[in-house]
């Protein structure tokens, strides 16, 4: 006869969570969402740029136009003065802004 430890769910995924890079890059990503709607520039919240986390500690920023892209290059250092503390947590080595090739 077996005996089975039944386990919370919740402290199976804290587990899978810690261990799993996946999983770290979706909850940084979760956060980064949080925290980009909170940026002091409001022309920067009213664009439509895709914020994306790549596995390689990369942000990567795509802009629709080349007149997006343009501003959000000349807002780089404002972006990552603000992204600073997020950076850390979450090591973004990077942060790339491109054209969005739709």
């Amino acid at each position: 006869m077996r005996i089975y430890k039944p386990e919370k769910v919740s402290e199976i995924l804290s587990e899978m969570k810690e261990s799993s890079g996946l999983l770290q890059i979706l909850e940084a990503h979760k956060q980064l969402k949080k925290v980009w709607q909170k940026i002091p520039d409001p022309t920067l919240k009213g664009l439509d740029l895709v914020v994306s986390l790549d596995t390689n500690g990369i942000l990567l920023i795509e802009c629709p136009s080349s007149v997006t892209l343009y501003y959000v290059r000349s807002r780089q250092d404002m972006i990552e003065s603000f992204l600073h503390e997020q950076m850390q947590e979450f090591p973004i080595r990077q942060v790339n802004i491109t054209l969005s090739k739709r």
